[in-house]
C-alpha cells in the first residue's frame, strides 16, 4: 500500500492541487512539456511523481511537506493497453514490440516503463506489392471481440487501409490476442506508417492507441 501525507497544516486548495499534480505524473501526464522532455512523459512511480511535484511546482509553498509512505514504487497503468505487437510481411519481421524474438509472449504481469523505448521496435521496411502484412496484437485485458478496428495509416491520418482479422483466443485473458492481414498493395501513403487501433475491453473502457 502507498499513501501520501502532509506533515504541516495546508489549505484545502493546495491539498487538492498537490494530489491532482502527483496523480497526473503517475499517469504519464505533465503540466509543462518544456520542463519535461519526451522520455520523462511516462507512467511514474509514486516517488518519482512526488519528486517531480516538489521540483517543479514552486508556486505550491508547502510542497516539501508532502511525503510518501508504504511502497514508493507503486505505479498506475492505463488499461487496457497494447503490450505486444508484431508486424511481418512474407514471414519477414518488420516491427516488434513487447514480444520476444520469435514471437514469444512477454512475461505476465506486464511490468515495464510503459510504453518504453519504441525506437528499437522497427526492424525492417515493408514493400508495396503482392505480399500482405500480418499483424499480431497482444492486449493487457480481456477485449470485446465485436469492437475493434485496426488499420495501417499515414501518421497524419490522411490515408489508411484496413487490417482484417479476429481474436484468436486467449493468452492470459479470453480475447487478448488479435491477428489480422492487410493488403499492402493498396498503400499509397508516405514512407512512415503506423498501426492504428480502436478497441474496447469487456468493461467498455474505450482506448485509442497508435
Amino acid at each position: 500500500m502507498t499513501a501520501f501525507g502532509w506533515n504541516t497544516a495546508i489549505s484545502t486548495q493546495e491539498n487538492a492541487d498537490g494530489g491532482f499534480c502527483i496523480f497526473r505524473h503517475m499517469c504519464g501526464k505533465v503540466v509543462s512539456e518544456n520542463a519535461f522532455p519526451p522520455e520523462q512523459r511516462r507512467n511514474k512511480t509514486a516517488q518519482e511523481a512526488l519528486n517531480d511535484y516538489q521540483s517543479y511546482y514552486d508556486w505550491h509553498p508547502n510542497r516539501f511537506h508532502l511525503g510518501v509512505s508504504g511502497n514508493p514504487s507503486t505505479k498506475f497503468y492505463n488499461s487496457p493497453r497494447i503490450v505486444g505487437m508484431e508486424v511481418k510481411q512474407d514471414f519477414r519481421l518488420l516491427y516488434l514490440y513487447g514480444f520476444y524474438e520469435g514471437g514469444v509472449f512477454p512475461t505476465y504481469p506486464y511490468e515495464w516503463d510503459y510504453p518504453g523505448d519504441l525506437s528499437v521496435c522497427p526492424v525492417d521496411s515493408a514493400f508495396i506489392g503482392e505480399q500482405p502484412l500480418q499483424v499480431k496484437i497482444l492486449f493487457s485485458s480481456l477485449m470485446d471481440p465485436g469492437k475493434i478496428q485496426v488499420e495501417i495509416a499515414e501518421k497524419d491520418g490522411s490515408f489508411s487501409i484496413p487490417v482484417s482479422g479476429y481474436f484468436t483466443g486467449g493468452h492470459i485473458f479470453d480475447n487478448d490476442v488479435w491477428k489480422g492481414v492487410c493488403d499492402f498493395s493498396e498503400w499509397s501513403g508516405g514512407s512512415n506508417a503506423v498501426v492504428r487501433v480502436d478497441a474496447e475491453d469487456d468493461e467498455l473502457k474505450s482506448i485509442r492507441l497508435s
